[in-house]
């Protein structure tokens, strides 16, 4: 599917802690998510490369009203809507105040938080 959609390699593959394992491995000494093994090994033979992927971004999970974000759920927030209210730079700011692998809380109270520091 990433093939049809974006070509024969990728510069940036993203991901949350949802899509781990199976799909994706920890390793702890560095405490960042891999793609799994299988999927290298496929995309890399399918596009005959030596390197299928240049930087992997992969976040904790984004939650909000505490539940996992989710378009199943329904509980979920577009970038439009967001950008309705605040700065792109302010939406940056929430998740530049968490470490990669933390659960980010999504409310008015974080975003608050995030305005008052992209001030300072």
């Amino acid at each position: 599917m990433i093939g049809a959609s974006f070509g024969e390699s990728l510069d940036i593959h993203c991901g949350g802690i949802d899509l781990r394992f199976p799909h994706q491995y920890s390793i702890s000494f560095f405490n960042i998510f891999f793609l799994s093994d299988n999927e290298i090994a496929q995309s890399e033979g399918c596009f005959e490369c030596d390197q299928w992927v240049n930087y992997f971004l992969h976040t904790g999970q984004l939650m909000i009203e505490g539940r996992s974000m989710s378009k199943s759920k329904k509980n979920f927030i577009t970038i439009q809507e967001l950008l309705e209210n605040y700065t792109s730079k302010q939406i940056r700011m929430l998740f530049l105040l968490h470490k990669f692998n933390d659960i980010i809380e999504f409310s008015n109270e974080s975003m608050e938080f995030a305005v008052n520091t992209e001030k300072m």
